[in-house]
């Protein structure tokens, strides 16, 4: 029972490695100024009280009214556009770690408006960034490569318990789409699925389509990303193949943005999900050295002679 116990909190409480979480807040920064960039030309469209979906009509598919929403909260009173410049600012701020968890907060508190406001829009990055961000708020991001820590550098190393969720969350992520996938849809377990998404001219826009006429292609493509997407939620625990595992399923989504329309900024934001399950000795391994980072007494390392 001692030793569960001690596994229980090295699992939980145990040290944070800083610069993989500041690479995390990094990355999930960028892509959230550039969703707002995108999101310019239609935020009064998506989001304004005469919008596609006015304010007080049922939301899509069933009776029940939008939830709750700054948009809603603050109607007649503050501009609309006033809510777009703050979610840039603070995705700016978030980036670039000045007040990193107040930023977080406003992040996360926007992103549900979004998603409340106007569910017929929303899509699947909608949902990770609004989870990543959730557990940003609690997360201690700012330990490095921040404005925050050059002005108020951290005595000690905080625990990983916000991280270990964002990882606990994101596995499940492929556990219920990979089981959705096997027992829901025929066409994966035939080794069809590939075939049908890269001729579609609605989704695809892969150059050579015919090269998925071939059963064969069609077959190893389709199973490979099931290998993938089902290995990756355990194989990412095991130290020796953790490297391996998230660039696999990197390269991965990186290959599904290029190939797929409309799956963009979902595939980045798993991508940015996945730095969180990477530890300084991973990044080293990576080549990533961890003289980037500028506190480096925080960096929690395999060995204490690894880290001198």
């Amino acid at each position: 029972m001692r030793a569960l116990a001690r596994a229980w909190d090295r699992f939980w409480f145990g040290p944070l490695h800083p610069l993989p979480a500041a690479l995390l807040r990094i990355s999930l920064g960028i892509l959230v100024f550039l969703m707002y960039v995108a999101l310019y030309p239609n935020w009064e469209v998506y989001y304004a009280s005469n919008g596609i979906l006015s304010l007080g009509d049922p939301a899509p598919g069933g009776p029940w009214p939008q939830g709750w929403s700054v948009f809603q909260l603050t109607d007649g009173v503050v501009p609309i556009r006033l809510w777009y410049w703050l979610g840039l600012a603070a995705a700016i701020t978030f980036t670039v770690g000045w007040w990193t968890r107040p930023s977080a907060v406003v992040l996360w508190i926007l992103q549900c408006s979004l998603v409340h406001r106007s569910p017929a829009v929303v899509n699947g990055e909608d949902l990770v960034v609004r989870m990543l961000l959730f557990y940003s708020c609690f997360a201690p991001l700012g330990a490095t490569l921040s404005v925050d820590a050059a002005s108020r550098p951290m005595a000690r190393i905080p625990p990983i318990w916000a991280i270990r969720l964002i990882q606990i969350n994101v596995c499940l992520v492929y556990v219920f789409t990979q089981s959705h996938k096997l027992f829901g849809d025929v066409v994966w377990r035939n080794g069809d699925a590939m075939y049908y998404t890269m001729v579609s001219r609605i989704w695809s826009r892969w150059p050579w389509p015919a090269l998925y006429y071939d059963g064969a292609v069609s077959t190893l493509s389709t199973y490979g990303s099931l290998l993938v997407e089902i290995g990756f939620p355990i194989a990412v625990w095991f130290s020796r193949v953790r490297v391996w595992a998230v660039l696999a399923i990197a390269g991965l989504h990186l290959a599904i943005a290029m190939a797929l329309s409309n799956v963009g900024f979902f595939s980045l934001s798993m991508v940015c999900s996945f730095w969180a399950f990477l530890t300084t000795d991973d990044l080293r391994r990576l080549r990533l050295h961890p003289g980037m980072c500028t506190s480096s007494s925080l960096i929690p390392s395999g060995s204490a002679k690894k880290t001198a």
